[in-house]
């Protein structure tokens, strides 16, 4: 950024500013011209008109390269995409970038959408600069909630000024949608104009339709001897990555490089990963099986790090196909992403013309953490490897087992200090942030926005900035409250963590845990005080008094409401009301659990693996005449299990739901010997050939009066010779436990 020596002011005045677009504007400048008449309006409080040529006595802001701007030496020329010049010069404000010229801006507006919007638009970043700059606007999200328009009686910009800007990261990208106005968010946010692909895109080259019957041994062999080519299993079509298949990706790669037609490879069209004709997307199937034929098998044997077993295989391929193309004097490079199994960097060299995107955890991984450590020293590790950035794919969303839904996952520092902290060795990133409620995520993609365009940014210093001009006086109670949300979420949330062979896996929190510890109601009753605080101060102004109302709104009360359905769901009284309205089949036994158990094996009803501490009680209960209760003295499991056999039996793919009553006397956690920690206390699973189908607000402990419980969940697959069953379970934990009306019912007959 160049600014140079200041002269005097060219002053924006009400009355006295236009916007000039030039004689038949293009789609982008059209756009850009929009914005910028629009927010000026606002801020000075007078209209600011759109017109194709200066007026004298006006101020002008001149938008993109013309005649006007090539006179006054503000030119495109030596401009890397993205980037764009400000010069200040008597009256005229010019505003250069290199634009897209073939862009119908009523065709854009009227069909928002990623695709739509990879084109290049570098006058419009120069506007928003230009606004945020000088008239000291602000777009942490569409609306007048989100956008800041200072009111100005004048706005002045130094004659001579110079401003010349480039994005520090080339690709700069999160999930379209998970922003308010999506496509107006993207372009204020200036994210990226063109799609580097990189994501399976092996899957958009019809494999099973082109090669199913003439080449089954392309795919991968299954234990069962089958090979995987049956559209009913996951990710279908998965490749054997010892067989010719790669020849054939290399004549895709050679056509598709060389500008042929797709019908010359068998194909109808060329996939949405093959946008631009100098990169082909080479990544394999999501979900990577393990081939079961010799020469994959004897790969996994040789590997030392078996959660990358495939990386030299794969890579070996990528390496071949990459040299084959340079050989035969073909230009273009080829994109593949480090991922498991393959994120391992290879100890053999990679040719020039591969590229590397990088899958890590990403924000959620607290710094410092052996997790972090590692992952960092992956992304240093390839760009080391490869001699030249590399670009990262990361995870900062709500999905999996972080889908808490109601529960904000407002964390822009940890957002920010990341891309920050890998800058030295990428070119770019995207943040998948898949999320349940955009406001949730707002001022982390802002952030994210921040860093991508300069990674020196002062991440505080932009959070900071946002609470004072979005909350006035109430900044320092907002600050307070916006802190509270982050730490919860990267500490006690997205923090919880196990390692696995297969690195960092999440944790899914309780509802327990997240109701009861994380956010309990006295700490939610804290934060109701803080809004009032923060209302009161700002009282009199009411454009921070709707800001503040409005997160308490969006951030606040979907946690109130989730913790009130929470322990409203609770109340037993509802559960025996409804039940009376509309009876349920209850699967508990009316007599003992003496079914048989032959050769160690269940049958088909209840068993208990202690009997002798899981008796029918017939003085406490929910339902006449009786609840079963267990109980245990020294800490070992003990658990009544329902076998389903016959016409009971699960099926695979339909809903059910699993509802019980349950009371607690002094149950205490009791760690077994060897254990690190105990989880223990009292619960209720599903098990299907070891799909342990947990819900979220396992495991109960201490003192509680009954209490209704209940979880929806799909069946899984599992052998015709096992019988899946319910269990409920007092484990690792002393004390006793009561259940009663427990119910299993189908809720989707359609498999």
């Amino acid at each position: 950024m160049i600014a140079s020596a200041i002269l005097v002011a060219a002053t924006l005045l009400p009355g006295k500013t236009e916007v000039c677009t030039g004689v038949k504007p293009c789609g982008v400048i059209s756009i850009a011209a929009q914005e910028a008449s629009e927010i000026l309006s606002q801020s000075l409080g007078a209209e600011v008109p759109v017109v194709e040529s200066p007026t004298p006595g006006r101020v002008s802001l001149v938008l993109g390269a013309c005649a006007l701007s090539d006179a006054a030496g503000v030119t495109t020329n030596g401009l890397v995409r993205d980037a764009f010049r400000i010069k200040a010069a008597g009256d005229r404000i010019y505003l250069v970038g290199v634009d897209d010229r073939t862009v119908r801006a009523k065709r854009v507006m009227r069909k928002p959408g990623i695709w739509i919007n990879y084109f290049e638009r570098a006058t419009m970043f120069a506007v928003y600069e230009f606004l945020e700059r000088f008239a000291g606007c602000r777009f942490y999200f569409p609306g007048e909630i989100g956008t800041v328009v200072p009111k100005k009686q004048s706005i002045e910009v130094p004659d001579g000024t110079y401003v010349e800007c480039a994005p520090d990261f080339t690709s700069r990208r999160y999930s379209f949608g998970t922003a308010p106005s999506p496509q107006l968010s993207w372009w204020r946010l200036r994210m990226e104009t063109r799609y580097n692909p990189c994501c399976h895109g092996m899957v958009k080259l019809d494999f099973i339709e082109r090669f199913a019957k003439t080449h089954p041994e392309y795919f991968a062999l299954m234990p069962n001897g089958k090979r995987h080519l049956d559209p009913k299993l996951t990710h279908p079509g998965q490749l054997c990555h010892s067989s010719k298949a790669w020849d054939e990706l290399y004549e895709d790669a050679k056509c598709y490089l060389t500008g042929g037609s797709p019908s010359k490879r068998g194909l109808k069209r060329w996939g949405s990963n093959f946008q631009r004709r100098s990169v082909v997307d080479l990544m394999p199937q999501d979900g990577m099986v393990k081939c079961c034929c010799d020469k994959c098998r004897a790969v996994r044997e040789k590997a030392t790090d078996q959660s990358n077993w495939a990386s030299d295989l794969i890579w070996g391929n990528v390496a071949e196909l990459a040299r084959r193309l340079t050989a035969d004097g073909i230009a273009g490079d080829v994109n593949m992403m480090a991922y498991r199994p393959y994120r391992r960097v290879p100890d053999f060299e990679l040719p020039k013309n591969v590229h590397v995107m990088v899958a890590e955890r990403g924000p959620w991984s607290a710094p410092g953490s052996p997790a972090s450590e590692k992952a960092d020293g992956e992304i240093r590790g390839w760009a080391e490897k490869l001699g030249h950035k590399v670009w990262i794919w990361t995870y900062p969303h709500k999905w999996h087992s972080l889908a808490l839904p109601g529960v904000p996952h407002m964390a822009p520092h940890a957002m920010g200090e990341y891309y920050k902290r890998v800058s030295p060795w990428i070119f770019g990133a995207y943040a998948e942030s898949e999320t349940d409620s955009k406001i949730f995520s707002y001022l982390n993609l802002y952030v994210f926005s921040r860093v991508c365009w300069n990674t020196k940014t002062d991440v505080d210093a932009v959070i900071d900035e946002h609470h004072r001009l979005m909350f006035g006086a109430a900044a320092r109670e907002m600050a307070a409250f916006y802190r509270l949300l982050e730490e919860k979420w990267t500490k006690s949330i997205a923090g919880n963590t196990v390692e696995t062979d297969l690195g960092p896996v999440g944790v899914p929190v309780s509802d327990d845990d997240l109701f009861s510890k994380i956010y309990p109601p006295t700490l939610l009753d804290k934060c109701d005080k803080v809004f009032d605080a923060a209302e009161g101060k700002v009282a009199q102004d009411p454009d921070s008094l709707k800001r503040v109302r409005f997160m308490r709104r969006e951030l606040l009360d979907p946690i109130r409401a989730k913790s009130k359905a929470y322990f409203d769901s609770f109340d037993v009284k509802k559960r025996v009301a409804e039940d009376a309205a509309s009876p349920r089949p209850n699967i508990l036994p009316n007599g003992d659990f003496s079914a048989p158990i032959k050769n160690g094996r269940f049958f088909g009803g209840w068993h208990a693996t202690r009997p002798g501490e899981v008796e029918m009680d017939t003085e406490v209960f929910v339902s006449p005449p009786q609840s079963v209760k267990l109980s245990s003295t020294d800490g070992n499991p003990v658990f009544a299990a329902y076998i389903m056999k016959g016409d009971k039996k699960l099926v695979p793919g339909r809903r059910y739901r699993l509802s019980y009553c349950v009371r607690l006397a002094n149950v205490a956690p009791k760690p077994q010997p060897g254990a690190k920690t105990s989880g223990g206390g009292v619960s209720v699973s599903v098990w299907m050939n070891g799909n342990n189908l947990f819900p979220a607000f396992n495991h109960f402990r201490g003192t509680v009066d009954w209490m209704y419980r209940s979880y929806e969940f799909t069946a899984a697959e599992y052998p015709a010779s096992k019988n899946p069953y319910i269990r409920l379970q007092l484990r690792s934990a002393t004390g006793e436990a009561w259940f009663d009306d427990v119910r299993l019912e189908e809720l989707d007959a359609t498999p």
